[in-house]
């Protein structure tokens, strides 16, 4: 059951399933890594390749990266981040990184950011933190948007603002810059 795809910047293909771990297609072979390779977790929600290059596998199991010079110079395939290094939740649903080389990671517990080793809880403008996010996306202005139970949010780098109160599970941005958000309701009463 394949869930989720990545091309990274080689141009190899990675396929994320639920249960059978990570596929990854170079142009000519096939190869499987699953916990026994080091794999965190063979449940594979999402990827996201950050500007050095390394590829962030969220999982159920908390993210592994994948970094292409590493394996090449010492043989170690992944480096494992889970609740145990500070991860708020291991159930990792979406990641991107912001200009500022801060990874924001959406998970099914509180999301959070992990920028110069270190994990911080992402909190609302009350102070409660978000949970249940499910998509995390950077826009063409380098606003974040965060999409999950509470709501649809915005933050441009000072504050949170709050689009809706209606469960978003999607965003996604057009080349006008345009956003789409899925939801189970209208809820734009914001």
């Amino acid at each position: 059951h394949v869930f989720s795809a990545h091309i990274d910047q080689r141009g190899d293909l990675w396929f994320g399933t639920i249960g059978a771990g990570l596929y990854h297609y170079d142009g000519k072979t096939f190869r499987n890594y699953t916990v026994k390779d080091g794999l965190v977790n063979d449940k594979v929600a999402c990827f996201y390749e950050d500007k050095a290059g390394k590829l962030w596998i969220g999982t159920e199991g908390g993210i592994s990266i994948y970094d292409p010079i590493l394996t090449a110079e010492n043989g170690i395939l992944f480096q494992n981040l889970t609740m145990k290094d500070g991860l708020s939740d291991n159930d990792v649903n979406c990641m991107v990184e912001d200009a500022q080389g801060m990874i924001w990671i959406a998970t099914r517990g509180e999301a959070c950011t992990f920028y110069d080793k270190t994990f911080t809880i992402l909190k609302n403008e009350l102070g409660q933190p978000f949970t249940n996010v499910r998509c995390v996306i950077t826009d063409k202005k380098g606003r974040i948007w965060l999409a999950g139970q509470p709501g649809l949010y915005s933050y441009d780098g000072m504050r949170y603002r709050q689009h809706s109160t209606a469960f978003t599970g999607y965003i996604y941005e057009d080349s006008k810059g345009s956003l789409w958000t899925s939801s189970s309701e209208n809820g734009n009463d914001m």
